[in-house]
């Protein structure tokens, strides 16, 4: 066979050969795609505590998405708390942690959960509940109970522990014109008012003793035991005189804005710098001093003190003199007095024991920020002097009770709250059950002293005028709210 035959039989051969392997088996096809399920949760880290009437309920909502790869069909489920609830639908929750998961699933997948968890957060109100006992000492009334809600509706309540603090959850904090009860104890007066954000501000509630004890020397006596009675002495109006058509109570306090105004203040500190207007005599200035020291004597303190004109402005009292005329002042923010006047009738150098009291009963408004009295024997009587118009003189109450007020400042001032007159008040009104309306409208008092809110039983909160609570960067100092000046005269000879 000749070269050029066999070489063409071999590539024939191998062509063939080549031919069988093209026309073979080809590679099988790839796996259908596989059905996945995709869960999307989400769930609020915390949700708030509901109010009336769901208390103490909270509502959650489980957000939750399922979706399949392929398009296939899709099964959601969710579940709370290991029972099974319907997705993207509040649910009520009581307080504490809670598990939420949401479960997908799909023909063909493999199912996927997510879980999460959520926690309730409660109405929580924290109160430091203080007061002073009957010798003006500081006093914890442990155990007495603080309760929030209507008479005829739920309360929530809690007591004050021996560390001074009542930690109260209920459905109306925060809320507006909500009663709020302080019973206090058998040392303590109670406290009843209305919720405003003015309360809510603050963290302590100050309270009185139902009872203040005289210092030793007061009135040049033993100590005696003075039972504050707010209601009957210390807020009821003598009778109007025709210098006061409306006369002011021993504790001072004014209808202002829709609602009372009280005027639980006192002087920054004292003794307060008195000083006469122009000058005076020698003998006659040692004969006004003779007298106004009497004051210092009386309340075991020195609360007057002599001064040069120039020292009591702007802070002190200013002695004026005229004929015929006896009349005090006293002002500044509320609690805090920084100036006051006394004018005096010149019959006070007679030596005449009713102008030397007049003058007592004038320090009594411009020193211990006080009105008039007619409830007891008292160096503050009014239109109800006693016959023959011969006053008293300062008596162990005219002592215990300015006394008892200070104290409460005091505590007021310590604990930076503003509402524990009223609110003591109040509280005594509804405890002896009187007969008219056991609650009225208070004025809530901001810190520096402007109107805050009205509370009035059974109303909406009222919101006073912007220009009154508004607060620029400068603004003049709220407008004082005691009368400019209390006159006084001796019609009664």
């Amino acid at each position: 066979m000749s070269r050029a035959r066999f070489v063409r039989r071999v590539a024939g051969t191998t062509l063939v050969v080549l031919g069988i392997s093209c026309g073979g088996p080809t590679e099988p096809p790839p796996p259908p795609p596989t059905n996945k399920v995709s869960v999307t949760l989400s769930v609020p880290p915390t949700v708030p505590q509901l109010r009336f009437p769901d208390y103490p309920m909270a509502s959650v909502t489980i957000s939750a998405l399922v979706s399949s790869s392929l398009g296939k069909p899709t099964t959601l489920t969710c579940a709370l708390d290991g029972a099974v609830v319907p997705c993207n639908t509040p649910e009520k929750i009581l307080p504490g942690t809670h598990t939420v998961c949401a479960k997908g699933e799909s023909p063909g997948a493999v199912p996927v959960e997510k879980c999460g968890e959520v926690s309730v957060t409660l109405l929580l109100d924290q109160k430091q509940v203080v007061g002073f006992d009957a010798n003006g000492n500081e006093y914890i009334p442990v155990g007495s109970w603080y309760v929030m809600g209507p008479d005829s509706g739920p309360r929530d309540s809690a007591q004050v522990g021996s560390d001074g603090l009542a930690n109260l959850n209920s459905r109306y904090i925060g809320m507006g014109n909500v009663p709020v009860d302080f019973r206090g104890d058998a040392i303590l007066k109670p406290s009843f008012g209305r919720t405003s954000p003015e309360f809510f501000w603050m963290q302590a509630v100050a309270m009185g003793s139902r009872v203040i004890n005289t210092p030793v020397c007061a009135t040049t006596g033993p100590a005696v035991a003075v039972t504050i009675d707010l209601d009957r002495e210390g807020f009821t109006p003598p009778p109007s005189t025709w210098q006061i058509p409306q006369n002011l109570p021993l504790y001072i306090r004014t209808f202002a804005e829709g609602g009372w105004f009280y005027h639980d203040g006192s002087w920054p500190e004292l003794p307060v710098k008195v000083a006469f207007d122009s000058v005076i005599a020698p003998n006659d200035s040692a004969r006004f001093w003779f007298q106004a020291d009497s004051i210092n004597r009386a309340f075991c303190q020195e609360r007057i003190r002599p001064a040069n004109r120039s020292e009591v402005d702007p802070g002190g009292i200013v002695v004026h003199f005229a004929f015929a005329v006896f009349a005090a002042s006293v002002g500044g923010l509320p609690r805090d007095y920084r100036f006051g006047s006394v004018t005096v009738d010149t019959t006070v150098f007679s030596g005449e024991r009713d102008a030397k009291e007049m003058l007592w009963h004038e320090f009594g408004h411009a020193v211990q920020s006080l009105g008039h009295e007619c409830q007891y024997v008292s160096n503050m009587w009014s239109s109800c002097a006693p016959p023959g118009g011969v006053y008293p003189g300062i008596q162990k109450k005219d002592v215990a009770y300015p006394l008892w007020r200070e104290r409460l400042v005091a505590i007021e001032r310590k604990y930076n709250t503003r509402i524990a007159l009223a609110w003591i008040h109040q509280g005594e009104r509804r405890e002896l059950n009187l007969p008219d309306l056991p609650e009225e409208p208070v004025v809530w008092i901001n810190a520096n002293g402007s109107f805050g809110t009205v509370s009035q039983p059974g109303q909406p909160m009222i919101q006073l005028s912007p220009a009154s609570i508004q607060s620029p960067p400068k603004r003049p100092a709220p407008a004082n709210l005691l009368p400019a000046v209390i006159h006084d005269r001796m019609p009664y000879k």
